[in-house]
């Protein structure tokens, strides 16, 4: 039911199975994934929280739990199990993506960037990695690397708004005139954090 779409007929069956056998981890963790999926996370979390009671050793409980724990904002709990799964199946990566956000939403920018660096060495054409690895390079003062990412990004796609303004940033900060051209273009373009950033070019 859950692969034809007919998620109300899923629902139902995985309650069934619950009455049936309450310690059957697979069930709770499909009514989590259906949660999840229909944006109900505090709910998600609830039954992915039982099914990795029962079955602790599941990557795709953990990771989803993990998933399920940043929607909820518990970001170190998050990190925890993101990092469990992890040593279940250190070869996904978007794990690594998801603990990186974990450790960003903590302030962690050196760890955060440490995970996207990872994630992206598995999957280095994906270019959100790119640029939230930028990102977190940024934030953590490494800007000549910070900058290589978000000039990845634009090679790709020259419309990418958000890293034309931070590379713009990471240009005027390095002392290159040239970045407060990129600030203005990505702010007229409708940019806020280029909006937010003209008065630095004016100082």
């Amino acid at each position: 039911y859950e692969e034809l779409g007919e998620i109300a007929k899923s629902k139902t069956d995985y309650e069934r199975i619950i009455t049936i056998d309450d310690q059957y981890a697979q069930a709770y963790a499909g009514l989590g994934k259906i949660l999840f999926e229909q944006k109900d996370y505090l709910n998600a979390e609830l039954r992915m929280l039982r099914a990795a009671t029962l079955d602790a050793t599941d990557f795709d409980i953990i990771y989803l739990l993990g998933r399920t724990m940043l929607m909820t904002q518990k970001f170190r709990k998050a990190e925890e199990f993101l990092r469990l799964a992890t040593e279940l199946n250190p070869d996904h990566p978007k794990v690594y993506f998801y603990t990186g956000m974990a450790l960003a939403y903590q302030g962690d920018a050196l760890g955060c960037a440490a995970l996207f660096n990872s994630y992206v060495n598995r999957e280095p054409d994906n270019m959100v990695g790119r640029y939230n690895r930028g990102f977190a390079l940024m934030n953590a003062g490494f800007l000549p690397w910070a900058l290589e990412d978000f000039e990845a990004v634009l090679k790709q796609n020259p419309n990418h708004l958000e890293a034309m303004a931070r590379k713009g940033q990471c240009m005027a900060s390095l002392g290159d005139a040239e970045g407060c051209q990129l600030i203005q273009n990505a702010a007229n373009k409708g940019s806020e954090y280029a909006k937010a950033r003209l008065d630095f070019c004016e100082a």
